[in-house]
């Protein structure tokens, strides 16, 4: 029988997989997932595969601390939502610029390869959406509550948003609408704080 290998360390050196993410997302954004291999993956970070091998397993892993990465960034979307110094029409906005410009680099060709070739990854897209659904649909209820808000159901205000993510990380959609992901948000954006009525001169 032959030698039974070891299972090796991971190394978990945030400061310099941070630096390697700061590479790595915009450039799987422009080329996409699919075909990209760790040989290829430690060509751009000009490291050798072994470096790459000490920190990551597989491309799965890392792709996986790439999103998780990412999403963190997006979820201090709370953060703002919970600054009191702020009105809630204050936070309302600055959230969602915030997630305008968190996702404004996520591109569409990312977002089909994840959802087509890596199931397991794109649930975590889908969790989040779920999780930031609920998190605006309580901020809607106090602002309600508060009188800063008009008295529109808050479930439907967070489903409307939910919706919205959704047809967000949706490629098709997008490629349909001919649509940049940082366009919608923009137009969203105009719709949440301006709405449909054009004002008259």
């Amino acid at each position: 029988m032959g030698r039974k290998s070891l299972e090796r360390e991971r190394k978990t050196d945030l400061n310099k997989t941070g630096v390697w993410a700061d590479i790595l997302f915009p450039f799987f954004q422009e080329n996409g997932i699919k075909g990209i291999t760790m040989n290829k993956i430690a060509e751009v970070l000009n490291k050798s595969k072994t470096t790459l091998y000490d920190y990551f397993k597989t491309k799965e892993e890392l792709l996986e601390f790439l999103i998780d990465k990412q999403l963190n960034q997006i979820e201090e979307f709370v953060s703002i939502l919970d600054n009191k110094k702020l009105s809630f029409v204050e936070r309302h906005k600055k959230a969602l610029e915030h997630l305008a410009m968190s996702i404004s680099g996520i591109s569409t060709v990312f977002l089909s390869d994840l959802r087509q070739h890596h199931p397991e990854l794109w649930e975590k897209i889908e969790d989040f959406l779920v999780f930031a659904s609920g998190i605006l649909e309580k901020f809607y209820i106090q602002g309600i509550k508060k009188g800063e808000f008009k008295d529109i159901n808050p479930a439907l205000l967070a489903m409307s948003a939910r919706l919205f993510f959704r047809m967000l990380a949706d490629p098709d959609f997008l490629d349909d609408a001919n649509l940049s992901i940082k366009q919608a948000f923009e137009q969203y954006l105009e719709m949440k704080f301006f709405g449909l009525v054009k004002e008259k001169n």
